[in-house]
């Protein structure tokens, strides 16, 4: 990961965990994060590396049974995750929404793991323009299309033939991992993130997730300032499905009422 800390310099004012020269702490064996801050459009961003159990030999060995076992069976280590938490757009107010494309292999664990796109997407099995190893999952055509747009560099990114050696999702959500209660039904109306996750090269490869980084923060600026991301007709339809989230008994509904019933 080092060698994508020049690239987090250059995008943020401040990176690093305190400690003058310290870009990354241990958290724990085997977790290594870092803080950004200073940007435009983003409040702040973690960056964690998650590697391998290099001590626990039960657990190295589960991992590799379980995975000869069942092919879409992901360890969750060896990942490289960057939560960006995002200032809300002002280029186009009210454009926040949930959207992702992630490869097909983690598909299962980030659908388990995701309430907010469970919820509120809707799964493309095929994208014209996207690499068929990817799976995009939108809460609309509209959010797929702005997000598919030139101005990001998503489409071209993750289109056919790409270079995804290393990608395994990206997830833009203004709504929570989990699910609120049901004793405090109610959605963060100030959330709105962009997770990155990737693949860990080893350590002669890691300049590799750099473009991913770079188009990250790309996407971010897009989704900060861009005038008419969506149409002016979508965002009331996205704040409408908020607040239906928010009422104490919908959220149940929510796991069955096609999205595309709610009208302006």
């Amino acid at each position: 990961m080092d060698a994508n800390v020049p690239t987090l310099q250059e995008e943020f004012a401040g990176v690093g965990m305190g400690d003058v020269g310290k870009v990354f702490a241990q958290d724990g064996g085997d977790e290594f994060l870092t803080y950004a801050t200073g940007r435009r459009g983003v409040v702040s961003a973690w960056a964690i590396v998650q590697t391998k159990s290099r001590h626990d030999l039960l657990t190295r060995l589960y991992h590799i049974v379980r995975g000869a076992l069942d092919y879409t069976y992901v360890s969750g280590e060896d990942r490289i995750t960057i939560d960006f938490k995002l200032k809300a757009p002002q280029g186009t107010p009210g454009a926040k929404f949930c959207f992702a494309v992630a490869d097909r292999k983690v598909l299962r664990l980030l659908r388990d793991s995701r309430w907010d796109l469970t919820t509120f997407t809707t799964t493309a099995e095929t994208t014209p323009t996207v690499d068929s190893s990817l799976i995009v999952m939108s809460e609309n055509g509209e959010v797929t299309k702005a997000m598919l747009q030139p101005e990001t560099g998503l489409n071209k990114a993750i289109g056919k033939g790409a270079d995804l050696t290393w990608f395994e999702s990206l997830v833009i959500t203004d709504g929570p991992a989990k699910q609120p209660s049901e004793s405090k039904p109610s959605l963060p109306d100030d959330e709105f993130h962009l997770i990155l996750t990737l693949g860990l090269p080893p350590k002669s490869r890691v300049g590799e997730t750099t473009p991913w980084i770079s188009l990250a923060c790309n996407i971010v600026d897009v989704l900060y300032s861009r005038q008419k991301l969506l149409p002016d007709v979508q965002i009331p339809k996205l704040v409408r499905l908020s607040r239906l989230a928010a009422s104490p008994n919908s959220l149940a509904l929510l796991t069955w009422i096609p999205l595309t019933s709610l009208g302006p």
